[in-house]
Order: structure tokens, then sequence, then C-alpha cells
């Protein structure tokens, strides 16, 4: 069996993580996303580091917390970790790595590995660029609050760090603030200007780029449009101290230029600032091109305990898409796929037990408009969902390869053909279901009702919102190289616990019931069996519209009683009807949160109120 490894990078703001799984590297994400945002004000980076006496303990276990947040995600994309690498500052000693050992002992890792950033930024860098023994490479890192350049050379034996030089003038948190006290100049309420500071930090990008952009203030300000011309006297003052921390550095690590052999630059304030440029002047090479520059460190710290395979071996089409899906992935949703059949069953079951008990036939046609529609729209949607699910699946297993090949973006298209037409085909096999209803049950005109619309009722709006995310989203480049199709990928517990509490309740209403008579007469009753199935759809439900967390908890248990308490043979449909609501919202947020991701700073403000030139 293939051995886990997990690297972390603990940042001032954000947290990014890799795991590794053979030849296979997969970012660790949250919500689709592959950072882990610290709480507001929280630094539990610089709490560690500042810790003495009694602060070391709450550090400490601050620290295990969040290394235990990110382990909870890699075990679920990758299975239990076997070996954990942990990055830290290059100016960090013996005292400051045994207090991260002491974190990860505590979160309940493994022994870590301790690796400098600079060196695993180095060893990224060589992943990219050939770098022969006794050549360098300069890091420049240009974090939320901490900015460093380094020079790292490689050796026979590995990496080691000759000069590094911090530059505290041109950190983000400094070109934050500057230009926040640029576009707040007439305002003095601390609060409107933090507030004000998230918006410049997210039109920062485009203001980068040449665009002017409006950035909204809180009423009753009008917004300010900001442009290039007004970043320049920041940037201008930051790239003076960067470029000479940069000559600094040489001059510290006392090479000769003709081994300086790449560089790396890093930091979402590094594009801003133009570093890539500056690096380029002053040390007479290009820096390296990071697909994914948040995951460049703990990518790198992996080649040092695991050195990756180089992009040749690694087989090309399709092959290495299959691979990367796991089949313990795709068995949860064979089997709410066969759930879709089996509830059609149950309430055909129901059906027969209706014409026995009330009009004492076996004629199904008779009785056919007592079919209830959304357990059939509910048994659709289990038909389409492993079908919609293989989709999504394939097309991140595409997007993973992508990145393990530096050419994000690359599959975009294809991913999104395979979304679309595995959407499609899923509402095709949801029709299905309805037409074999209907050759079962028969048709009356007036009496019965149209098996075919109900049985794609639950199904439509996913299926529509997958087809339009596959054929739109390729042809954005702003999102083709994000991991948009990850965000797409439905757990299968909820449809799951869905499938037995419907299944639960339609046993209810037929007084059909799957255990051995003693056992239903003494426990599970019809009405005991259908109030729980009515419980369970209800936690299906809670499962369906929150993440994992305390609220989720707290809404299951309080829909679980809820659900259960009105449950009657009226009132399944509704319930019914209600989880078939929740999976449409989920699949609408999921389409949502891709779309807002596409939209440039700014864009909505220019709209809704008139901004305001600067004097």
């Amino acid at each position: 069996m293939d051995t886990v490894r997990l690297a972390i990078d603990v940042g001032s703001h954000t947290t990014t993580a890799v795991v590794a799984v053979g030849d296979r590297r997969l970012p660790v994400t949250i919500d689709g996303q592959p950072e882990f945002r610290s709480a507001p004000g929280e630094d539990i980076k610089t709490a560690l580091a500042s810790a003495q006496g009694d602060t070391v303990g709450p550090a400490v276990s601050a620290m295990a917390r969040h290394l235990r947040l990110v382990a909870t995600y890699a075990r679920r994309a990758a299975g239990t970790v076997d070996q954990l690498v942990l990055t830290a500052p290059a100016a960090w000693g013996p005292r400051r790595h045994e207090l991260l050992r002491s974190a990860a002992a505590e979160a309940d890792l493994p022994e870590p590995t301790i690796v400098a950033e600079p060196i695993a930024a180095a060893a990224y860098a060589a992943s990219r660029a050939p770098v022969e023994a006794s050549n360098c490479v300069v890091v420049c890192d240009v974090g939320a609050r901490r900015t460093e350049v380094t020079v790292v050379q490689r050796q026979d034996s590995g990496w080691s760090i000759l000069a590094t030089r911090p530059v505290p003038e041109a950190t983000g948190t400094i070109l934050l603030t500057q230009l926040t006290d640029l576009v707040c100049a007439d305002i003095a309420d601390e609060a409107a200007r933090h507030e004000t500071a998230s918006n410049v930090e997210a039109a920062l990008p485009a203001i980068a780029a040449g665009q002017r952009w409006a950035i909204a203030l809180p009423e009753p300000y009008l917004p300010v449009v900001v442009g290039p011309a007004d970043l320049t006297p920041v940037v201008e003052k930051m790239r003076q101290h960067l470029g000479a921390a940069i000559s600094d550095v040489i001059d510290a690590a006392d090479i000769d230029m003709t081994i300086l052999t790449t560089a790396i630059v890093l930091g979402h304030a590094a594009t801003v600032i133009g570093v890539s440029d500056l690096v380029a002047a002053r040390c007479n090479v290009e820096p390296v091109a990071v697909a994914e520059p948040i995951l460049a460190v703990p990518l790198g710290a992996l080649d040092l305990v695991s050195p990756a395979a180089p992009p040749p071996v690694q087989p090309s089409g399709d092959a290495a898409s299959w691979r990367s899906l796991r089949l313990r992935q795709i068995i949860p949703f064979i089997v709410v796929g066969a759930a879709g059949p089996f509830i059609l069953s149950q309430e055909i079951q129901r059906l027969t037990w209706i014409a026995r008990t009330t009009i004492g036939t076996t004629s199904l046609e008779l009785v056919s408009y007592f079919f209830d529609g959304p357990t059939l729209a509910a048994a659709g949607l289990m038909v389409a969902a492993p079908i919609i699910g293989l989709g999504t699946r394939l097309a991140t297993a595409w997007h993973l390869d992508d990145i393990d090949r530096n050419r994000p973006g690359h599959s975009a298209t294809r991913a999104g053909r395979a979304i679309a037409f595995a959407a499609t085909i899923g509402l095709v096999g949801a029709g299905f279901l309805g037409l074999l209803t209907d050759t079962i049950l028969g048709h009356r005109s007036g009496l019965t009702p149209n098996y075919l619309l109900a049985s794609v009722a639950g199904t439509i709006a996913p299926a529509a919102l997958c087809i339009a995310i596959g054929l739109i989203v390729p042809l954005v480049p702003a999102l083709s190289r994000s991991a948009w199709a990850q965000r797409l990928n439905q757990p299968a517990t909820s449809a799951l616990l869905a499938a037995v509490g419907i299944t639960g309740m339609i046993q209810a209403d037929s007084h059909y019931l799957l255990l051995p008579q003693p056992l239903t007469t003494s426990l599970l009753s019809p009405t005991v069996q259908g109030h729980a199935g009515a419980g369970i759809l209800g936690i299906a439900v809670a499962w369906t519209l929150l993440g994992p967390g305390l609220f989720r908890i707290i809404l299951a248990a309080v829909l679980a009683l809820s659900f259960a308490a009105v449950y009657t043979y009226h009132t399944d449909a509704t319930l019914i009807t209600i989880y078939l609501t929740a999976a449409a919202i989920w699949w609408l947020r999921k389409t949502l949160s891709i779309a807002f991701s596409a939209i440039q700073p700014g864009t909505l403000g220019r709209f809704l109120e008139l901004p305001r030139e600067r004097p």
C-alpha cells in the first residue's frame, strides 16, 4: 500500500498543504479552495515564534488545532497520514522546531520532518528548471507579514542556505495598508477603513494589471476610482527596498554570478509589486514559471523527502486521470444509483398494497392516481447522481493531472465536456425511470400522472447547471485554470441518507417491512419505521445544505426531530420535496461560487454606485 505523505506550509494568514500518495500529489482543499484561512486577527505562526514562558502551551495548542484541521481534510482525500513534513522560516532554530514537533504530537500526527521554507521553494524551482550541484537559486518570498530574499545552494548532499535578508518594508500588509490609507484619505472611522481594506485587497491584482477599478467604501461614502498611477508611488518604494536586499544577499552569499542558475518568486503581493522583473534585472536570470504559486512550498517540501517522478514517465492521455478515480469514492455512488430503482420498486409495492386492500384488485392502473410524484423525482435524482458524480470526479482528475504536469487549464475543455455529457446522460437515465414506470403502471388519460416529467423533476436543475458550467467555464481563462471541477464533487452521504429515509417512509405507508416479523412487531412497527425514515431524511437535508461543522449537526438534529414529528401518510411527499429543493440549492450555491470567482473586483461596485475620481 502506498505511503501517504503530507506537507504543510503554515503562513501568517493562510495555510496550504499537499498530500502525496505514490506518485500522485493532491492539494488539500477546504470547500474546493486550496487555502486554509486563519481566523481574523489570528497569527498562530507568529504566536508560536514569540512564545515564551506561560504562552508556550497555548501557542502550541493553537498550532496543534490548526494542523489537526488540515490533516483531517488530507485524510478525506488520501487516507491516514504516514509521513509529515512541516515548513518553517529560515530563521527558526532548534527551540522553535521543537515547538512545531510538540504541536504535531498534540495533533496526533507523525513525527515531522522540518524543512526551511526557502529550501522548499528552491527544491520546487529545481523541479521546473535544472539546478546542478554547486549552483544556486534566489528565492524571493513576499509574504503578508514577512518578506525574505534568500540564496540557496544545491550540494551533493542536499541544499544549504548561503544568505538571507528580511525586507520588512515590502510586505503584503504594508502594501495593503498604504493603498488603503490612500483610498480612505478622508475617512477617520477605523471600522470603515477596515471594511475598505478587504475591497482594496480584492482590487489589487486588477490595478496591478493596468486597469482602473472602483473600490467600494462603506455608506455614506462613494466609491473611489484607483488606477496604476495611484499604485506606482507605493510600489516604487517597495521595489527600491527589494532591489537593495537582492544585491545585499548576493554579496553576502559571496558567489560568482555564473552559478546563479534560476530564481523563484512567491507571494500574492509579488505580482502587484513586479518582483519577477526586478529579480530578472538584478540577477540576470528569469524566475521559473510557477503554475500554482500558493502550493510551491509544500510541493517543494515533498520533493525533498520524496522526489517527484519526472513528467515524461507519467502515463499520457487518460490513464493518469482514470487511475486517480478511487474505488472507495465510486462505490457509494453505485449504491446511490441502485437506490433509485429500489425506491421505485417500493413505491410500486405500496400501490399494490393499496390496490389489494382498498378496491380488491391487482390492477395497478386503477390506483395509479395514488402515485407519489416526489418519490419518483427522488428516485430519478439518485439514478442521475452517480453518473454526474463520475463526470465531476473525472474532470477533477484531469485538473490534478494538469497541475502535476505544470500545464494549468490544458484539459479544461475536455473536463467541461465530460461534466456536460455526464449531466445529459444522467438526465436521460432519470427519464428512463419515468418511462419504465409508465410501462409498469399503465396510462389512463385524466387519471395517471406524467411519469416522465415527474422522474426528471429533481434532476433538471442539477443537470442544467452542470451543462452550463461544463460549456462556459472552459471559455473563461480566470476559471479554466482554477480548481472549479472540485467544487462540484457532491458527497454521497446525503443521498444515501435520503434513500434510507424515503425507503422507510414508503415501507411504512405500504405496511411492508424488510425485517423479520418478530422484530417489526416489537421494535419497528410501520409507524415507528415511518417516523424514523422521516427523521433520517431530515438529516439528509442538513447534510446537503451545510458543510462539516457544529451548525450542520445542530440543523440535522432540529430537522430530524421536526420531520419525524410532522410525518404522516399525507406529508411524506412534502418532506421529499424539501430534500429535492435542498439538493437543487446545493448545486445552485456551487454554481454561484464558481461564477462569482470569475467576476473582476469592483465590477459590481461600478454598477451599483457612481464612482468619484480622486482630485
